[in-house]
């Protein structure tokens, strides 16, 4: 039985186009505003990305390298951390406050930390409130 859906990317022209988009796309850019710089007729690259499965995945690809990147230096800053903890040196204020924002903002543990009802505490309350956590300064 044939497979339902896109063709495969065959064409040396889709290819010349993809490879106009990649540097946009790969700065954040979206499929439209990539073919407004690489100066590539937007209906051209919405009719390839329907027609061809590699065209659309490698757009597709592009389009999450940015956020990929970021991901890789949240992770990285935050290892260096776990590190620096792990061997008992104390945390800066804003690495304190970098750990802070990904608890209660990333994806994987927003739920968990992102509570709303956290109140606001006094320096002195929050210092004493750390202490008991484990959190050192």
């Amino acid at each position: 039985m044939a497979k339902v859906g896109k063709k495969p990317l065959v064409d040396e022209e889709a290819d010349l186009i993809f490879r106009k988009l990649e540097p946009y796309l790969k700065k954040g850019l979206s499929l439209n505003k990539a073919c407004l710089e690489a100066q590539i007729p937007k209906s051209t690259a919405y009719d390839l990305y329907k027609e061809y499965d590699e065209f659309a995945e490698r757009i597709d690809t592009c389009k999450n390298y940015h956020a990929l990147l970021v991901g890789d230096v949240f992770t990285k800053e935050l290892e260096r951390i776990a590190e620096k903890q792990n061997k008992s040196q104390n945390l800066s204020a804003n690495e304190l406050k970098f750990v802070q924002w990904v608890a209660l903002n990333g994806r994987a543990t927003k739920e968990e930390y992102g509570r709303k009802d956290i109140p606001v505490m006094p320096g002195e309350e929050r210092e004493k409130e750390n202490c008991k956590l484990g959190i050192r300064f």
